[in-house]
C-alpha cells in the first residue's frame, strides 16, 4: 500500500514538473522574455549598447514561418536593412526594453505572432499566408544604431513602402514552388537554385569570353521572348546582362546547366524593362547553360 501511494506521488511530482516545464518553455530552445515573445542569444557583439541615446536600429533580418521556411529576408530589401525605430515600438514595452538592452554586433533569434511582428516592424496587417503559423521566426543582427537625423538624411525609403511592394513579389516565388512541389530556400544572394546539372571543366574567370544560351521566363510559364538568346561576352563586363545572371554565371563552370529563379532586385527592380515587357518588382525564371569559356 505505501508503495503505490509513493508511486502516486512520485507521478503526480512528475507531471507537476512536466507541466511547469511545458509553461515556462514553450518554444523548444528559446527563453520566454514575456507573454508572447521568445528570445533566443545567437552571439555577442563587440560594439556599443544603445541605452536610449539613438532613436533607429538598422537589422539584419531573416523571418521565417514555423517550418522554417524563409519568405522575407533584409537582403532582398531596396535598403539591404530591416530598420526599426525605437519609438515606434514604445506601444510594446517588451520589444522596446528587449531592443534597448542590444549591443551593436548582437545577433538573436525571436518567436513572436505575425500579427504583432507586422503591426510593430511594419505597421501592417499581417498578410493572410502567414496566419497559419502561430509564430514565427525573426533572426536579427545589429548592425548599427543611427540617430533619427541620420536616417532621415540617409534612408529615404521606409521599409513599410518597400514591404507592400517586395512582400507580394516573395509570397509569388513561394506559391510557385509549392506548386511545384519544390523545397527550395535562396543562397546568400537571394537566388532560388532550382536545377544545377555540373561538370568537372573549367571555372570562369573575371574577363573570360563566354557564351552562353538563356531562357527566360515569368512564373506564370509565359516565355520573355519566343526565342532561346544565345549570348558571347566579355564576363564582368557591365550591364551584358542582368545582376543576378552575373552572380550566376560567376559560379559556374562549361557545360554545365541551370535553371533558378531571380527576386526583382537582381533583375529589373523597380522599374522593370526600358520596354516594358517585365514589369516592376517582377521575379523571373531562367535557364541557362554554358556553352563555351574562353
Amino acid at each position: 500500500m505505501k508503495k503505490s501511494i509513493l508511486y502516486l506521488i512520485s507521478c503526480l511530482f512528475v507531471c507537476f514538473v512536466f507541466f511547469q516545464c511545458k509553461r515556462t518553455n514553450l518554444v523548444k530552445g528559446y527563453s520566454k522574455y514575456s507573454e508572447g515573445l521568445y528570445y533566443k542569444l545567437l552571439a555577442f557583439g563587440d560594439g556599443q549598447n544603445t541605452q536610449h541615446a539613438h532613436d533607429v536600429l538598422i537589422f539584419d533580418a531573416v523571418v521565417k514561418t514555423n517550418k522554417d521556411s524563409i519568405f522575407w529576408q533584409s537582403n532582398q530589401t531596396a535598403q539591404h536593412a530591416l530598420i526599426v525605430n525605437l519609438l515606434s515600438l514604445r506601444s510594446d514595452t517588451s520589444l522596446f526594453n528587449y531592443f534597448t538592452d542590444l549591443s551593436e554586433g548582437d545577433s538573436v533569434s525571436l518567436m513572436m505572432s505575425p500579427e504583432r511582428f507586422f503591426r510593430m516592424f511594419f505597421d501592417t496587417i499581417a498578410p493572410d499566408f502567414t496566419l497559419r503559423d502561430t509564430l514565427l521566426c525573426v533572426d536579427l543582427k545589429l548592425n548599427q544604431f543611427i540617430s533619427m537625423y541620420e536616417y532621415e538624411h540617409n534612408y529615404t525609403i521606409s521599409s513599410s513602402e518597400n514591404l507592400d511592394k517586395e512582400l507580394p513579389e516573395l509570397k509569388s516565388i513561394e506559391d510557385y514552388l509549392l506548386n511545384q512541389k519544390l523545397i527550395v530556400k535562396p543562397d546568400l544572394n537571394g537566388i532560388y537554385w532550382i536545377n544545377h546539372e555540373k561538370t568537372n571543366k573549367e571555372t570562369i574567370q573575371y574577363g573570360n569570353i563566354v557564351t552562353i544560351e538563356l531562357k527566360g521566363s515569368f512564373l506564370n510559364g509565359n516565355p520573355i521572348t519566343s526565342n532561346v538568346q544565345k549570348m558571347t561576352f566579355a564576363f564582368g563586363t557591365p550591364d551584358q546582362v542582368v545582376k543576378g545572371l552575373n552572380i550566376v554565371i560567376g559560379k559556374l563552370k562549361k557545360g554545365e546547366i541551370t535553371k533558378i529563379i531571380l527576386p526583382s532586385r537582381l533583375a529589373f527592380g523597380e522599374k522593370g524593362s526600358s520596354n516594358g515587357v517585365i514589369p516592376p518588382y517582377t521575379p523571373l525564371i531562367y535557364e541557362l547553360t554554358i556553352i563555351d569559356i574562353k
